[in-house]
Formats: structure tokens, sequence, C-alpha cells
């Protein structure tokens, strides 16, 4: 099974120390076990910088730590860990950077993988959130079953389920709301009454608020429970990814008008299912108010839909009611469709100050047509996959050479087993020792044809100089990763550069300022310009600023 936890890095200099601390030649048998991807071991730092440095919002934590263990029990080894370590990010993060290390200098195999706090592609953040945690947990689960080893299947029973198992028992066996306390207290809970009456278990980390563990658990619904005998529906919270989230009240409230309304046939039997839930207050305005709430919300202020005359109106005339219910709707996408003058004049003076920007760069790439544009992004496309090529091809090798090495740690160690087999006499005696080390004896057979294969000139290749063609390669795969990085961020800005071209010729259909699609436009571009030379832009930027002071 693989244990998952998750960790933040908010300091630079931490940053560079985590690198260093998880490609530790001594856990990592001389730097076998490690890898990177979209960027190199010994740089990954400065160029986690780089991509930040693009983020529109960069925050405080420049990198995170996915910290992976599986179990002494599992017979997994280093190289095999590390290829689940790099499959979890390829299907969980496939857009971020990261450097990848399994350590073998414990009992229990793990991975330590720190991942870049802004993705390469739109250069948005890091999901740092419990959901985030619980994806992860869950693609190393998937893992771990289809490469054969055990995985952790937690309780689904938690502390606030035991904690309504305990109170449901104990009411349904006390008389008084003073025995369910006394009651409480006797099977080791700490209770503390206050505004909120909380419920603190012997092993519990913090008090429980009875109200959140669901309607049926109010003080009030206690006492019904246990003095009238009452049986109440509980409703509880809405739970996700196994966090408690508070349900809006007018949400709720709008979610269970919908409900009645399915469920009843007339407007009386809508009230009479409302009141199960809710205390009602009829007078001028209708208003409810939930068993668990503060205060009464009236009908009206949900929405027009939702009003007395309207629900009244389901009832009596269906027809009339989904009439108007349809003008509702066309009002309120007609005050979404409203254009904002203002916000039109900002955005044009924008996608001006965009237009300056783009042809600057351009005239500075020595880009002069929209064809050559196309060609360059083609080009860099083009390197891009022969980098990405060269790259396979390495770590191809470098799985060969491994396998060698691996071949050899076989040899020694399942080498006595294998004279034992041989210096046995008795054939009874020698099938049993077969059916008992069959597995041990067949990898020792596989080691012997591996280390056969490389042989050059009838000598076997040395441990060592194998170890030196790895690091050979191994470099020479991080500086191919460096100019493939660099590469994509080239292309990422041109891509950009003729998406903005392309709406601005008109191939999504919008037009400027005055109505017409701008179809000469980077066919022959004029000088660079700058928003000094640009008479429409100023105009429109001044314009703008003296709307937006007045």
């Amino acid at each position: 099974m693989a244990y998952v936890k998750l960790s933040q890095i908010k300091s630079e200099g931490y940053l560079k120390r985590a690198i260093n601390y998880i490609l530790n030649p001594q856990k990592t048998e001389s730097g076998l076990n490690t890898a990177s991807y979209m960027c190199s071991t010994e740089y990954a730092d400065l160029e986690f910088n780089e991509i930040r440095k693009q983020a529109v919002k960069k925050g405080k934590v420049i990198a995170h730590e996915i910290y992976q263990s599986f179990s002494p029990e599992d017979d997994i080894t280093p190289q095999k860990a590390l290829e689940i370590g790099r499959e979890l990010m390829r299907r969980t993060f496939p857009d971020f950077q990261y450097v990848i290390a399994t350590h073998n200098d414990k009992e229990h195999i793990h991975n330590h993988i720190i991942i870049c706090a802004v993705n390469f592609n739109d250069f948005h953040m890091f999901p740092n959130k419990l959901a985030t945690l619980e994806k992860v947990r869950q693609a190393s689960n998937e893992l771990c079953k289809e490469y054969g080893y055990s995985v952790i299947t937690p309780n689904p029973k938690g502390h606030r389920e035991k904690l309504k198992a305990v109170i449901d028992d104990i009411i349904e066996n006390c008389d008084t709301y003073n025995d369910f306390f006394k009651e409480l207290k006797k099977r080791g809970y700490e209770v503390k009454i206050g505004k909120y009456i909380s419920v603190k278990g012997i092993r519990d980390k913090s008090f429980i608020r009875m109200a959140t563990l669901g309607s049926a658990y109010t003080e009030k619904n206690i006492r019904r429970r246990i003095e009238e005998k009452a049986v109440i529906k509980n409703v509880e919270r809405n739970v996700y990814a196994n966090s408690t989230i508070k349900m809006p009240h007018r949400l709720r409230l709008k979610k269970n008008i919908t409900e009645c309304m399915k469920s009843a046939k007339s407007f009386d039997e809508f009230i009479s299912l409302m009141k199960k839930d809710y205390s009602v207050k009829t007078g001028k305005h209708m208003a409810f108010k939930h068993s668990i709430g503060k205060r009464f919300l009236r009908l009206e202020s949900l929405g027009e839909e939702y009003s007395e005359e309207m629900l009244r109106l389901y009832f009596s005339d269906p027809a009339e009611y989904k009439t108007r219910l349809d003008e509702i709707s066309a009002r309120k996408i007609s005050r979404l469709k409203a254009v904002d003058k203002t916000s039109s004049r900002y955005t044009y003076s924008r996608n001006a100050n965009t237009e300056i920007k783009m042809l600057n760069y351009l005239h500075a790439c020595n880009i002069q047509s929209y064809e050559v544009l196309k060609e360059n992004i083609s080009q860099l496309e083009k390197r891009i996959a022969d980098y990405k090529s060269d790259v396979q091809k390495i770590n191809a090798q470098i799985s060969s050479r491994r396998s060698i090495i691996n071949a050899v740690r076989d040899y020694w160690r399942y080498k006595p087993i294998y004279q034992k087999y041989l210096s046995i006499i008795d054939t009874k005696n020698k099938e049993k020792y077969l059916q008992e080390y069959s597995a041990e004896l067949a990898r020792y057979k596989n080691a012997v044809e591996v280390m056969n294969n490389p042989k050059i000139n009838g000598v076997l290749a040395q441990s060592a100089n194998i170890k030196s063609e790895i690091a050979a390669l191994a470099d020479r795969k991080e500086d191919l990763s460096a100019e493939q990085n660099k590469l994509v961020l080239e292309l990422e800005q041109l891509k950009t550069i003729k998406h903005n071209a392309d709406v601005i010729l008109g191939t999504f259909n919008r037009k400027d300022r005055c109505g017409q699609l701008r179809s000469n436009w980077l066919l022959a571009l004029p000088k660079v310009v700058t928003e000094e030379e640009t008479p429409d832009t100023q105009k429109t930027i001044k314009h703008t600023r003296k709307h937006t002071a007045r």
C-alpha cells in the first residue's frame, strides 16, 4: 500500500535545500533513482522561479511536495516505485514541472516529488485544497491496484458518525433531558453547554457542536425526541471530500421549496410539507425559518419565481405559471445582455494596448508577416517533437543499462541459493528445494541471461562502466530537457501572439470600433509603433479616464 502526504514550500532557500536533500546520492543509488519533468534536476529551483514570474497571482507558496511511501510488505524495487511516481504525476498534474526521487535508505521505499506552484501551460496556481489530496490518494491507490500492490482501505465511519450513533442510543434509553447529559458523561464524553451544546470524546481533538450533526440533533429536537418520543427526520449538511460544508439557508430553502412543489398536489399540502422542517409565518409577506436557522426568510427575497403569488399559480393554473416563468427568465437574460458602455470603452483601450505591445514584440523578433508567424510556430513544434523523441531514446538506453545493474545485483543475491541447489545430490530433496526456491532460482537464471547479452569481445561489461554511461546519458537528457523547456516557453508566447492576431484579423468574426474587419493587418506590418504614435488610442484612454473620473 502507498501512503500519500502533501506539504508546502514557501521559501526559495528551503526549496533549494529540499531539492538537494531528495537528490542525495546516498539515498538514490548515486542518482539512478531520480527524474524530472520539463526542468533539469540541477537548476529546478531557478526554472520554477521563471515559470512563477509568468503568473498573475503568485501567492506565498512557491512549490509543493508529495510524499508517497510504500509498505515494507510490498515486494517493490526503487525503479518500480519511481515508475509509479512518474505515472502518478502524469495522471494528476500533467502541466506542472517536478523533480522526483526514490529513496531506499529505510525499510520502506518512498518517493519525494517537488512540484512547481505554477503550471507551464496557462500559468495558473497549483490547486492547494483538501480535494487535491484526495485526488492524489485515489490515483495512487488505483496505480497500486494496477501494479499488484496493496491498497489503504480507510474506515468509512468517522467520529461524527459514531457520535450520532451514541446520541441515538442514549435518547432511546433515557426519560428526561438531564438524564441524557448524565449518560453522555458516563460514556466518556465531555459536554460544554452555552449558546451551543458541544460534545468532545476522549480521543477527539476538538468539540463538536451537536447542531452540526443535523436538524435532529439540535437542543429543541433532542428535547422533543426524549420527552415527546417524536420521530424527526435528520437533514444533514452537505458532505464533500470528507469535509463538512454548510449549505446556505437561502439555497436550502429554494431546494426544499422545489422538492415540496413536485410532491404536493395543492398549495395547502405544499405548506404542510414545508412545516416538517420549517416554521411558517403568513401575513403581508410569507416567510420561512429552518429548524436550525436564526431568522425568517421572505419568499420575495428569493426571486420573483418564488413569490407566494407564483407558488399559488403553480397549483391553480400550471399553463399560466409556465408563461409567467418564461417572462421572468426573459427579463433576466435581457438584463445580462445589456451593454455596459464604460466596460466597452475600457475593453477597446485594453485591446489597443495589447495590439501595440504585440507589434513591438513581432518587430523585435524580426517577424514581418502573418505567414512567417505561422511558419515559426510550426518549426518550433517540430523541434520540440524532435527533442521529445531524443529524450525518449535516452530513457530507453538508461532503462536497458539499469536492467543490467539490477541483473548483477540479483546474480550475487541468488547465487548462493543456486550453488546450494547444485550441491544437493538426493533427487527428492533437490525437487523439494526447487519447489521452495523456484522464484529465486528463476530470477538468478534471468540475471545470468541479461548479464551475458552485453558482452563485448567476450568480456562482461563492468558495473562501474555502466554507471558512468548512465551518468553521461542523464547529463545529456538534462541538457535536452532544458533546451526543450526554452522552446516550449517560446512556443507558448508565439501561440498567444497568433491568437491575438487572429482576433484582430477577424478570424473569430470580431469587429473593431468602426465596425469593419481589419483584413489587411499583419499582411505587411508597418514600422514599430508606440502609444505616443497612436492618437486614437490616446483619445480612447483619455476619454475613458475622463468618464471614470466623472
